[in-house]
């Protein structure tokens, strides 16, 4: 990705949004209605966003390409038959492609689209991503069968989208949100773009592509004046210095260590550290080291948890940064 020393914002501001379930009150923690979806997608079409598909967003950004400021990408996990019936329809009226995720295991089954609706939303211009074949927690393997179980789940989900569908896709959703820097590796042998991760955030250059950023939009989080929020939100310029590896070994809570590509651009008292939505976090800032160093102030207990940091912007005030690091406890059970 090409990088910038100048201090100012990132070129890119991507926000990445990601959907599940439309109109099924069965699973509201994975849901959104079908009123608030189209509320989302009238938002966007009344003020002139530019909605395009991951893979295009990615290949612009590495090719240093010109996007309008408004860009969007609208991502939807797993194919759930509610998507098809309740989603694909809205997309078609106001004109938005989407990228759509399917571990292949579960096409054909009850609540799933069948290879049928999946082609037919391929030819209304839904941009299709694997999203594995079993859609297993690989982090709680051991290391060796990790690589070993991740490496042959992708050929065989990749055997499957030649074989119904002709193509391979070039983006990759880790089920769940959970990677591990061999499963990185692996994607990058095997020719993807980038991958995305369940993790909040905004895509940029300065952004790791194989652990992209997007904001959940299903339960309070898919509220519309969330979503506008979001949409304005800007990607704070970072690159990890430590650990590198979600997953939380014998130091609990862990300690993140990030450094700030340019801290001139953001405004230093503003930054704020949240440890999945609560304020239970230790912020230590290093100004002159450009140097964030984050730590819950309590063990983390679940199997995922976010660690959220914001800061203003110092040129545009009403402007602010967003970034956010998934940490994941394979010992706790989903």
């Amino acid at each position: 990705m090409p990088g910038r020393s100048a201090a100012a914002k990132p070129e890119y501001n991507i926000p990445v949004f990601i959907y599940h379930r439309v109109g099924d009150d069965r699973y509201p923690s994975t849901n959104i209605s079908i009123s608030l979806f189209e509320d989302h997608l009238k938002y966007l079409k009344d003020n002139d966003f530019n909605a395009i598909t991951l893979s295009k967003a990615l290949r612009q950004i590495r090719q240093g390409g010109s996007l309008p400021q408004k860009t969007v990408v609208l991502t939807i996990d797993d194919a759930y038959l509610s998507f098809f019936r309740n989603g694909l329809p809205l997309l078609v009226k106001y004109g938005m492609p989407a990228t759509l995720f399917i571990n292949t295991e579960t096409i054909g089954g009850s609540d799933f689209m069948s290879w049928q609706d999946v082609q037919y939303a391929m030819d209304q211009g839904i941009e299709l991503g694997n999203h594995s074949h079993s859609h297993a927690h690989f982090v709680n393997l051991p290391l060796e069968e990790r690589s070993r179980a991740f490496r042959n789940d992708l050929q065989v989900s990749e055997d499957i989208f030649q074989d119904r569908l002709g193509i391979k896709p070039v983006i990759y959703s880790y089920p769940y949100g959970e990677w591990s820097p061999e499963m990185k590796k692996i994607l990058k042998e095997k020719g993807y773009l980038g991958a995305a991760g369940q993790h909040s955030g905004v895509l940029s250059e300065y952004s790791d592509v194989f652990d992209m950023p997007r904001f959940p939009m299903t339960g309070n989080f898919g509220k519309q004046e969330k979503f506008i929020e979001k949409l304005y939100m800007l990607s704070l310029p970072v690159s990890v210095i430590s650990p590198g590896n979600p997953i939380i070994g014998q130091n609990n809570p862990p300690e993140l260590e990030i450094e700030l590509i340019d801290a001139r651009m953001i405004n230093a008292g503003s930054i704020q550290c949240f440890i999945q939505g609560s304020r239970d976090c230790r912020l230590d800032f290093d100004e002159s080291k450009k140097k964030l160093i984050i730590r819950s102030s309590k063990k983390l207990h679940a199997r995922r948890t976010l660690y959220t940091i914001t800061a203003q912007s110092s040129n545009e005030p009403d402007k602010w940064f967003w970034w956010s690091w998934l940490w994941i406890r394979p010992d706790v059970e989903e």
